[in-house]
């Protein structure tokens, strides 16, 4: 309904009154409910962390792996890649020469390291079994590694193994110039920052012949 509001008594009258005062027609604005303002304020302030969000790679990627479920963080972080740079016996003691199978191996191995993803991880401590010509001789250890965004770094560890009759029969040929092959395979686990942690299984961290 149009108001009239009179110039005189600055009061607002419905049509028809007979006041003996000049009115003018006003059009009242509109009301505006405190629940639509509280909505309109909500939505704009959610469009602008959704921009936010859009515009971080690293929080478009942790978005998209919780309404995802877990099933994404696999398929989103990709496994280090391994290889070795050189794999060798470094020292055989033998504390008494008349039972050379009570001595000790001791292998070195280099390991270049390589993070294909666009965000760093943090590699926990690998222990894996060592192969040598398929049969298992014992552990070899990789340190915990952190590696930047790809990025990739050469670790260095030693391990040493008792000597049985079969390693030292394998230390043998090795000593002959024979081809020995070795083996590294074990689980790997990963720290993918806001990801989470991911394993995968199975993963052959070291493969090659003995030097």
């Amino acid at each position: 309904m149009h108001l009239l509001a009179c110039e005189h008594c600055q009061q607002d009258h419905q049509d028809g009154h007979d006041h003996e005062h000049a009115y003018r027609y006003v059009e009242k604005p509109p009301k505006v409910s405190l629940s639509w303002l509280s909505f309109v304020w909500g939505h704009t302030s959610y469009t602008g962390a959704m921009i936010k969000v859009l515009k971080n790679p690293l929080l478009l990627t942790f978005f998209a792996a919780l309404t995802s479920g877990c099933a994404v963080v696999k398929t989103t972080v990709q496994p280090p890649e391994f290889q070795v740079q050189s794999f060798q016996m470094t020292r055989y003691t033998i504390p008494n020469l008349l039972n050379p199978f009570e001595g000790e191996a001791t292998f070195r191995m280099d390991v270049r390291v390589t993070n294909p993803n666009a965000f760093g991880l943090q590699i926990r401590r690998i222990q894996g079994d060592l192969l040598l010509d398929g049969q298992n001789f014992g552990q070899a250890v990789i340190p915990n590694l952190s590696l930047q965004p790809n990025g990739s770094d050469v670790v260095t560890t030693e391990f040493t193994l008792p000597v049985g009759l079969n390693l030292a029969s394998k230390i043998a040929d090795i000593a002959q110039g024979r081809r020995v092959d070795y083996l590294v395979k074990t689980n790997v686990q990963v720290d993918a920052g806001l990801l989470g942690t991911v394993t995968f299984s199975n993963m052959v961290v070291a493969q090659g012949n003995v030097n």
